[in-house]
């Protein structure tokens, strides 16, 4: 069974059989029925699975939508995108170079031509947001891709504030301050203060040639392993939500850094510097 099945299972057995479960899976495999049992949707609502597709397509970077695209035939690449999100639509007529559909699609051919692109869209890790389980970083499921890219590179100032606490040449210190934002240059002043340090490969800022971009690249990376590694035991349906949100790039990083499994004494405290960052990025209340 596949893990969006024992999820979708799960809802509509909590929608219709208010008691346990355990005596309804007995029909099913054993296995299967371990699966639709450990799956963690808690939600009542079975009528979200019939209009989440073209939600989550609305969720969803349009980096990760133009291979599929370009699985379909070209005859009807200008229409589909028509069809789609504005946001999805703009960015897959830049990135395939399609001109624009011309006159007004009815919403029946809209329909059929996403229809079309869902049968070639395999996804089993996507279910519904709405199904997914309440978790200490469920705040991330509510940012856009700008925010949470946000949220990667204030991530780095932590490996940052490690870095020059080694640093001795007051001119290059310097040099670094002038590279960060201001916003940046209060976190980081945070951060020095703090005391919580999770062990990771030594940022060795000393060897840093000088450059903007390059400390940039360098710190957006690092940003990437700690979030990866904030993510771990979240759960692959979450997973898949968040990397979809961000660019193809960046998401396929953070899968890469990512594991199911927890690490005791690390995810835990990565999860606390990742909400850190939510409430200080947050705009302040104006009351």
């Amino acid at each position: 069974m596949e893990p969006r099945s024992a999820v979708f299972l799960k809802v509509l057995l909590n929608a219709y059989h208010p008691g346990p479960l355990q005596g309804l899976v007995k029909v099913l495999p054993q296995d299967q029925a371990k699966e639709v049992l450990s799956a963690t949707a808690s939600s009542k609502n079975p009528a979200l699975g019939f209009t989440w597709l073209h939600q989550t397509i609305a969720r969803t970077h349009y980096s990760w939508l133009a291979p599929i695209v370009k699985k379909l035939p070209k005859g009807i690449h200008s229409p589909l995108i028509t069809a789609m999100p504005q946001a999805q639509s703009a960015g897959l007529q830049k990135m395939l170079n399609l001109l624009p559909f011309p006159g007004n699609l009815p919403s029946c051919a809209k329909a059929l031509l996403l229809e079309k692109f869902y049968a070639e869209w395999q996804e089993p890790e996507a279910i519904p947001l709405d199904f997914l389980p309440s978790s200490p970083l469920s705040e991330l499921l509510t940012l856009s891709k700008n925010e949470l890219v946000d949220v990667i590179d204030f991530l780095s100032v932590y490996d940052l504030a490690e870095g020059i606490k080694q640093i001795v040449d007051q001119k290059k210190l310097k040099l670094i301050y002038l590279c960060l934002t201001a916003k940046k240059q209060q976190f980081l002043r945070l951060c020095l203060h703090k005391r919580e340090k999770v062990s990771a490969s030594k940022f060795d800022i000393e060897k840093w040639d000088g450059k903007q971009e390059t400390l940039t690249h360098l710190l957006h990376r690092r940003g990437l392993l700690r979030f990866g590694k904030a993510l771990n035991g979240q759960g692959r349906h979450f997973l898949w939500h968040i990397v979809h949100m961000l660019d193809a790039g960046r998401g396929q990083i953070i899968n890469n850094y990512y594991d199911d499994h927890v690490t005791p004494g690390v995810t835990s405290l990565l999860g606390l510097q990742v909400a850190s960052v939510i409430k200080f990025l947050k705009p302040k209340s104006s009351t």
